[in-house]
């Protein structure tokens, strides 16, 4: 099987699992009282025994490369990476907590436009289909922003997705506490889709000069360990359908933890293959796919229109892949 189908493969699966995990964790914090640490620690902690697993038959304990500067680069890039997840992890896991999951997964297109932005200042400049997948993220995410708009002013209003809706303090307590949680959503959402930025350009860094399992075992450990001891646990204000200890909610628990090491074995391996930006690039095909489970499993009632601007978005992603593609290899270049 050639690398491209295989890469393909894989991303494909990675995709899926993703999408589960999105779908795991806003299910999770829906309907159990499970809090943010609570739900890092367990999905971190069963990621590190899956990959613990795959060592017995995925052979890469050591580290690949024997050139001590190899080696520098690899331990760098996988610490660097380990402190921005603490940061990726918990913004992703607060926004899902705080929004629905067909809100704030579309935000992820923004980490492709943040790396274009990073190779403008390295000199890089996108072509042609870069420029329209930048277009199409743009307008994307400007409709998506505006899915409340009832009126031209509404529609035209600058940063409508950080901002509270007109007449906001004359609105029910209810209505005022749902949209200051949409809005504290996406701002996570952006923390976690600029701080993504970093850690794509540290995971190809990682995966080309050293073992993969090797190192997201040590990652999926810190985090787990970092999350425990160190997170503090925040009360559950409440009430849910499902207890803690509900066959549901240990089921969901196990699928997060496993979807999480199964989709770091397929994305990451994939980046061995391919370019390690248009799989990054390419990824963003679950925000369809995670709008879709929204609509059909969560029930979210605005999910399917969010289908069209998340169609756009990612659309937009893609086209920019290639562009994205070579601004990384010029900065994996500066570290040859």
């Amino acid at each position: 099987m050639g690398g491209i189908m295989l890469a393909a493969i894989l991303l494909s699966c990675g995709i899926v699992c993703m999408s589960v995990i999105f779908i795991c964790q806003r299910w999770l914090f829906e309907k159990s009282p499970l809090t943010v640490k609570e739900l890092l620690v367990c999905q971190h902690g069963i990621s590190a025994l899956v990959l613990t697993t795959a060592f017995v038959w995925w052979n890469e304990w050591g580290l690949h490369p024997q050139a001590q500067g190899q080696a520098q680069i690899y331990w760098l890039a996988l610490g660097v990476e380990t402190a921005i997840g603490v940061v990726i992890h918990y913004a992703v896991a607060k926004s899902y907590q705080l929004g629905e999951a067909s809100l704030v997964t579309p935000i992820q297109a923004m980490t492709p436009g943040l790396i274009t932005a990073t190779g403008l200042i390295l000199g890089e400049f996108p072509s042609r289909n870069g420029l329209v997948g930048i277009f199409l993220i743009m307008l994307g995410t400007y409709v998506h922003g505006r899915e409340d708009a009832e009126s031209l002013a509404d529609y035209l209003r600058p940063f409508a997705l950080l901002r509270l809706p007109r007449g906001f303090r004359f609105l029910p307590l209810a209505d005022r506490n749902i949209a200051l949680k949409r809005r504290s959503a996406i701002r996570w959402a952006m923390v976690f889709a600029a701080a993504g930025t970093l850690a794509l350009l540290c995971e190809g860094l990682v995966v080309r000069n050293g073992s993969v399992t090797l190192a997201y075992f040590l990652n999926q450990s810190a985090l787990t360990l970092l999350f425990l001891f160190f997170l503090k646990k925040e009360p559950v204000q409440e009430e849910r359908p499902y207890t803690l200890y509900h066959p549901k909610v240990r089921l969901l628990i196990m699928l997060l933890g496993l979807a999480y090491g199964l989709h770091i074995m397929f994305i990451v391996t994939s980046f061995r293959l391919t370019h390690v930006a248009s799989v990054g690039t390419l990824k963003r095909f679950n925000i369809v796919l995670t709008g879709l489970m929204a609509w059909w499993i969560l029930g979210e009632d605005k999910a399917k229109f969010r289908l069209i601007p998340a169609v756009v978005i990612t659309l937009g992603a893609i086209l920019l892949g290639e562009d994205i593609g070579r601004m990384t290899e010029s900065f994996y270049e500066r570290f040859r």
